[in-house]
């Protein structure tokens, strides 16, 4: 439980560095992307989850469809809403991947105190292709259990089984996913591949899962969803600066025996 606050901390100590003099400015463009993300996709995203309620709660008149309607609003409601709001962010950083690579960049020079290379826009535009072929490969990964999950929410006869426990399933996958999404920007700086950056979650599951669960509860707020991006790139880097070091002095030390 300790290893489970210590990571649901750092999405809060993320907030703080974002807004430090010298660091905002390097945030505006993600936070810019993720209201103009957000906004479309919750205004058509609602829209979608009366229809999937529509099509998914059965119909009829009996006091046991009656039961039966009730029960799976309340269940489907939630898991509806994480859904699209997954979706949206999954969208918005993918839009602003280079961006937020940089900004992850400058959060560790300020927090080590090192200069660094001195990085600018234009190079950030000139090196989307690569960043954008990494993220479609993380986002394969997230899309093949995705559509698993959703399949088994969904499907007939099968989602009568799946449906009590999809709530805490969904909740699951999106702490998970959301924690790995943050973590691959400081560690890709680092030349860490994807599934170097799912070792390492692993292997820190709890820390993980706090601080995915922490960045999970806040999308899921209006308004204070927008400035969740820069807030969990730089609490991710944090996360990264505090325990991927102590990992890299454990490999070295390894090495050396």
């Amino acid at each position: 439980m300790k290893e489970f606050i210590v990571g649901f901390n750092y999405l809060l100590q993320g907030l703080g560095y974002i807004t430090r003099p010298g660091l905002r400015r390097y945030f505006i463009i993600p936070l810019f992307l993720n209201i103009l993300v957000f906004a479309l996709l919750t205004y058509y995203g609602f829209g979608f989850i009366q229809q999937a309620l529509g099509w998914l709660i059965p119909e009829g008149e009996s006091i046991w469809l009656d039961i039966s309607r009730v029960l799976s609003l309340i269940i489907l409601t939630p898991v509806l809403v994480i859904a699209v709001f997954l979706v949206a962010s999954t969208l918005a950083n993918f839009v602003a991947s280079p961006f937020n690579d940089f900004l992850s960049e400058r959060i560790e020079i300020a927090v080590k105190g090192s200069t660094g290379p001195d990085k600018k826009l234009l190079q950030v535009i000139a090196g989307m292709g690569p960043v954008m072929l990494g993220e479609l490969r993380k986002y394969l990964y997230f899309g093949v259990i995705f559509l698993l999950i959703t399949i088994l929410t969904i499907t007939p006869i099968i989602n009568l089984i799946f449906l009590p426990v999809a709530p805490f399933v969904w909740i699951i996958f999106g702490a998970w996913m959301l924690s790995l999404e943050y973590l691959a920007y400081p560690m890709q700086n680092h030349q860490q591949t994807f599934a170097q950056t799912r070792e390492f979650a692993r292997s820190r599951r709890m820390r993980t899962m706090g601080f995915g669960l922490a960045v999970l509860l806040t999308t899921l707020i209006p308004l204070v969803n927008f400035i969740v991006i820069p807030a969990a790139v730089a609490g991710a880097t944090l996360f990264w600066i505090n325990t991927g070091t102590d990992a890299r002095k454990n490999t070295k030390s390894q090495e050396i025996n």
